[in-house]
């Protein structure tokens, strides 16, 4: 059981709403009955902000934002990688082909446009052209977002919310670095999709966003068979990166 301590912690405070939402009434009432007026002041900030803004309290539940939050089903190699994104700094996920990889990540977008506060928040996507960014990842994007009518606008490549641009796409040259620059956010996302095909100074432009405390970068790709050692297969094999394989045999 929950103390109410230390609810400034994000996983103490996970750990609070599961209670909250999963604990019989009595059980609830016993439990709040032995806080002191300073944790009970602290869980009644809790409450009100869910209130105000039911998918917060999935800030850190990715799996639980879709299999609640979505009412989606999710098989075991989907749910590591939004742990790993949630945990990890660097995720890499070499696959297969079609095992739903931008499915998810539209998911993972969606998690982090959705559960941070407006304004505070940016994810970035990318691909190797643009007929990838806006026909592959962003079509999944754009579907989840019509299906469960979220928050927002959401155009052919960004997604909106109270005017304020929370997500977007695109695929800048192979060599032209600056094109990245100037990305920043409290809480910033890069999903690279098809990553295979990355150049490496793209992907030396990727690694100079990395500097923010709460930025995750999630890789995303078949392996390229005809290019050694290409950006991708370095991040793959490297210990910066929590590496999740997925091969045709792993999938449902």
């Amino acid at each position: 059981m929950v103390t109410g301590q230390n609810l400034s912690n994000p996983s103490a405070e996970s750990r609070l709403i599961a209670f909250l939402r999963d604990a019989k009434p009595a059980d609830r009432r016993v439990w709040l009955a032995g806080l002191s007026p300073e944790q009970r002041a602290s869980v009644a900030l809790v409450v009100e902000r869910i209130a105000a803004d039911p998918w917060s309290q999935y800030r850190e539940d990715p799996i639980g934002f879709v299999e609640r939050g979505l009412c989606e089903s999710l098989w075991s190699k989907q749910r590591d990688i939004l742990l790993s994104v949630r945990d990890n700094k660097r995720t890499a996920v070499p696959a297969c082909h079609a095992p739903g990889k931008s499915h998810l990540a539209a998911r993972i977008v969606a998690w982090w446009t959705m559960t941070n506060p407006i304004g505070t928040s940016q994810v970035v996507t990318t691909a190797t052209t643009f007929r990838q960014v806006r026909n592959i990842l962003w079509a999944h994007i754009r579907t989840l977002h019509a299906k469960h009518n979220l928050d927002g606008n959401c155009l052919t490549t960004e997604w909106k919310r109270n005017n304020s641009v929370c997500a977007f796409g695109f695929a800048p040259a192979q060599y032209n670095e600056a094109a990245l620059q100037g990305i920043h956010a409290p809480n910033l996302l890069i999903v690279v999709d098809e990553a295979g095909g990355i150049s490496d100074a793209i992907g030396t432009a990727i690694e100079a966003l990395m500097t923010g405390e709460h930025t995750r970068l999630l890789l995303l790709g078949n392996p390229p068979t005809d290019t050694n050692r290409s950006w991708f297969e370095r991040c793959c094999n490297s210990p910066l990166y929590n590496t999740i394989r997925i091969s045709a045999y792993d999938t449902p």
